[in-house]
């Protein structure tokens, strides 16, 4: 019966939130060259989201862009070369993504790709 409830209290441990701070990402374990899986690509997406409430102006390319909350201003070539893997897979990662309503992209042919997080 002892094994019975601990079972039980692992499979409910997928609720609610840890907080893992932003610098995670400064970690050499994250920082290991290898190609990301899918779990890590959406984490490191999620990373680097804005998350302040005001909106930001930048400079991408000599663009000025305003950066509202939850967004990601980049590229396939930036995603491509930080996470190790083809422009292919990038597309198609981030095609699944959006598919399953976790980003929203807007894609600016052969400039960038604006992704808003909405998970």
């Amino acid at each position: 019966m002892k094994n019975q409830t601990q079972r039980n209290s692992l499979d409910n441990n997928n609720h609610g939130f840890i907080p893992l701070p932003r610098n995670f990402t400064d970690h050499p374990f994250w920082n290991e060259s290898r190609k990301f899986s899918r779990a890590e690509a959406f984490l490191d997406l999620l990373f680097c989201a804005r998350y302040g409430k005001d909106p930001v102006k930048i400079y991408y390319i000599g663009e000025e862009i305003i950066v509202k909350h939850g967004m990601i201003i980049t590229s396939i070539l930036k995603l491509s070369c930080k996470w190790c893997r083809s422009d292919r897979w990038i597309k198609r990662m981030l095609l699944i993504l959006q598919e399953e309503r976790l980003v929203l992209l807007n894609i600016i042919r052969n400039k960038r790709i604006e992704i808003k997080i909405l998970y």
